[in-house]
């Protein structure tokens, strides 16, 4: 299982907890029916949370506000660090849009969100 999911979750930074959703919530969301019904069916899916820190969403957040410099080179960096987070990089953004009272944060974040197709 871990070799499965290396890449996707173990490869990239950040902190995730994981854990094995009861069975009894499986069978109530993905209810299964085989026929001929067998003798015994085992279930076992897992469940992850992605968590971020205050200082990394503080990251995100002086990153968002250093998208839009005056200055191409910290542009620039600001967003290399931005596109370092991956598939992370939506959700942090988010995060980041549901705290911030600064401006220039909430205009930048939602930039980049329609940058990315995604709903603002």
């Amino acid at each position: 299982m871990v070799r499965t999911w290396r890449d996707g979750w173990f490869a990239s930074a950040g902190t995730r907890v994981l854990y094995i959703i009861p069975r009894a919530t499986v069978d109530a969301f993905l209810p299964l029916a085989v026929t001929p019904a067998p003798d015994a069916v085992a279930r076992v899916f897992m469940g992850r949370l992605e968590y971020s820190s205050d200082v990394e969403l503080a990251a995100v957040a002086g990153a968002l506000a250093e998208r839009v410099s005056p200055k191409p080179a910290v542009r620039d960096a600001a967003t290399r660090r931005l596109a370092a987070l991956g598939r992370f990089l939506e959700p942090k953004v988010r995060a980041v849009l549901a705290a911030s009272a600064d401006e220039k944060v909430v205009k930048s974040g939602r930039a980049l969100l329609d940058e990315l197709g995604s709903d603002s």
